[in-house]
């Protein structure tokens, strides 16, 4: 079979249509993506990462704004947050007196392109009781920076007493 009219006949030209779309595309269109990772990436982005929560424990929400998206999405405390809604909860509670304090481990991270994807433990506390989040976030390249687009936050459950 050296050639074939794909759109008429037996169906096998749609066949192989299908497969080409399914298979080959993709392949090909990864293929063109060259943008490797630099050296500095993952500190980069673990610097982010720590910036933006050490703003937020000392109420510094307009250094933790600058690194956040207009498309910000957040999740926390079982709810979804859309835009700056989370900083503004946190900022609030905080004049009425809530005391946070964060202590991220290391923060791994997978980047691709633009965009990194990084996870990490935050021990610290909420007015002083132990606390322990797992969060997350997708983060972008902006400029010479990275900034999040998207985090997620869920507190650790205390182990019961034995």
């Amino acid at each position: 079979m050296l050639a074939r009219d794909v759109t008429k006949g037996d169906g096998m030209g749609k066949a192989i249509l299908i497969a080409a779309a399914l298979f080959g595309l993709p392949a090909i269109a990864q293929a063109r993506v060259d943008c490797a990772a630099k050296a500095s990436d993952a500190p980069d982005v673990e610097r982010t990462v720590k910036t933006f929560l050490t703003a937020i424990a000392r109420s510094d929400m307009a250094e933790a704004r600058k690194l956040t998206s207009e498309r910000f999405h957040s999740f926390d405390a079982r709810t979804h947050f859309v835009g700056p809604a989370l900083l503004d909860l946190v900022e609030d509670r905080q004049k009425q007196g809530l005391k946070l304090e964060f202590g991220i481990g290391k923060v791994e991270t997978v980047i691709h392109c633009d965009i990194a994807w990084a996870h990490w433990v935050n021990e610290g506390a909420i007015d002083g009781a132990p606390t322990i989040w797992q969060e997350s976030g997708v983060l972008r390249r902006a400029g010479n920076g990275w900034i999040f687009e998207f985090l997620h936050s869920e507190k650790i459950p205390p182990s019961p007493a034995n």
